[in-house]
């Protein structure tokens, strides 16, 4: 279970706004941590630079989330750098629904860059929140119109187990009727009022969630939270330690 663990850089957008991204994925590598998944400020450096740096760290990025400018704007320069770097999956982190027409918008967009991404031998996938479990148009959730309108061009999952859960669902259930579609698992955790914590640590059944992600069909399993606490080494440390105590017991 161990080996298929990565993290969010997005954990340590604190530490990469005030140190920068060498020292910050210098502390990633010394927790053993082998694998990261990017975002967007995290390009602030070049990509061979990127490269350079993962090779003396022995590091590898296995997703990347990009931003909707990014994709709509500069898609050749995306997936470059992203291959440049070793990544083959690029992830939509989030967009907002004040009607359908802007679920119209979201399934447009990845119609129009999914064919580009897939010919260069990539795969997009989105991250929900909880708004897409929430939100309903025409009796039908947000969620399940995405991915019923995208199943076309090949739309894979990134399933947010806490936001999901927050969103109404069991995050275990969902994601074992969306398995075949859902390679990447945010390992986020927490309790009802948004407070996020540590994985193992709050209310999603991780026990159940490391079983899952054992399963062939789960590429990644990655730590990532909005507000880690008291920082985010200590929160990475804290996930490592209990999935190693819960995969012992599983």
């Amino acid at each position: 279970m161990i080996e298929k663990l990565a993290v969010g850089a997005y954990c340590f957008k604190n530490d990469i706004a005030a140190n920068g991204v060498v020292d910050t994925f210098e502390k990633i590598a010394s927790t053993g941590i082998k694998a990261v998944e990017l975002y967007n400020t995290c390009l602030a450096i070049s990509a061979e630079e990127m490269k350079d740096l993962l090779g003396r760290l022995d590091l590898k990025i296995i997703a990347s989330h990009i931003l909707i400018p990014e994709l709509e704007n500069n898609l050749d320069g995306v997936i470059q750098y992203n291959k440049t770097v070793g990544n083959d999956d690029l992830v939509i982190p989030h967009y907002k629904y004040e009607s359908e027409a802007d679920v119209d918008r979201l399934v447009a967009l990845v119609h129009k860059i999914a064919p580009k991404i897939k010919d260069s031998g990539m795969r997009l996938y989105f991250h929900n929140h909880a708004p897409e479990f929430q939100i309903r148009f025409g009796g039908k959730r947000v969620m399940d119109m995405i991915f019923e309108r995208c199943a076309d061009v090949g739309l894979l999952m990134e399933n947010d187990l806490f936001w999901t859960q927050m969103g109404g669902e069991n995050p275990v259930t969902y994601v074992l009727d969306h398995i075949e579609i859902c390679p990447l698992l945010h390992l986020k955790d927490g309790i009802e009022g948004k407070d996020q914590r540590s994985f193992g640590n709050g209310a999603v059944d991780a026990a159940t969630v490391i079983k899952i992600a054992r399963s062939e069909k789960i590429k990644w399993a990655i730590f990532e939270t909005d507000n880690p606490q008291p920082d985010a080494l200590t929160y990475l440390y804290s996930c490592i330690e209990n999935v190693k105590k819960l995969d012992s017991l599983c």
